[in-house]
């Protein structure tokens, strides 16, 4: 049979064999406490990641939102200004059809004075000789014929005869008609409003 002394020696190893395992516990307990704060940090930085990953895509969108907007804006006046073009190449049209007319005439009329230069020179050199040989020939006539001009220039000064129309009359050309153009606050610069972002305070990192 095992002696006291060899009782009491084996109470005593039991007794610091639990002291130990105590000791163990409370280490574990410790660890298990710390590991929770860890994981209540890495927890709370997961829900932060989350929010500025949440933020972020608001700001996505809302650039994405802002850049169609600006898109539909340069389409519209991309097509104002292929309007606009248009319009100018029908004004072009018509102008070009005008400078012709203006170069038809003005060659018809430069060709029509020089023929017309030719004869009226003729005929004042014949009305001049004509003139001389009959106020020779009858210096009464002659008399009464000037004396009948002042008369008909006297009675023109007070009664002008009607004038004579012009032969020449331009023709119209087709002119475009005008077209509507938007209000330019419809075109002004698209001007979208800086996103706002709430920034948060970061946490301090796990030891």
């Amino acid at each position: 049979m095992p002696t006291i002394n060899e009782v009491w020696e084996q109470a005593l190893l039991i007794n610091a064999n639990l002291a130990t395992l105590h000791n163990d516990q409370v280490d574990l307990k410790n660890c298990c406490a710390l590991s929770n704060q860890r994981l209540a940090a890495l927890d709370a930085g997961s829900h932060e990641t989350n929010d500025w990953l949440e933020d972020i895509r608001q700001v996505l969108g809302e650039g994405f939102t802002a850049m169609a907007t600006g898109i539909s804006g340069v389409q519209a006046r991309q097509d104002l200004a292929n309007q606009l073009l248009l319009h100018l190449s029908e004004q072009q049209r018509t102008v070009i059809c005008l400078l012709e007319q203006i170069a038809d005439n003005t060659c018809q009329l430069v060709n029509q004075g020089q023929r017309q230069t030719l004869l009226q020179n003729g005929i004042h050199e014949g009305m001049q000789a004509v003139a001389h040989m009959y106020a020779s020939a009858n210096p009464d006539a002659a008399l009464h014929h000037q004396r009948a001009e002042e008369q008909r220039r006297k009675l023109e000064k007070c009664c002008p005869p009607r004038p004579v129309e012009d032969p020449c009359r331009p023709a119209p050309c087709a002119r475009p008609s005008a077209i509507d153009l938007p209000t330019p606050k419809e075109y002004e610069g698209y001007r979208a409003d800086p996103p706002k972002v709430k920034r948060r305070p970061r946490q301090e990192k796990l030891k």
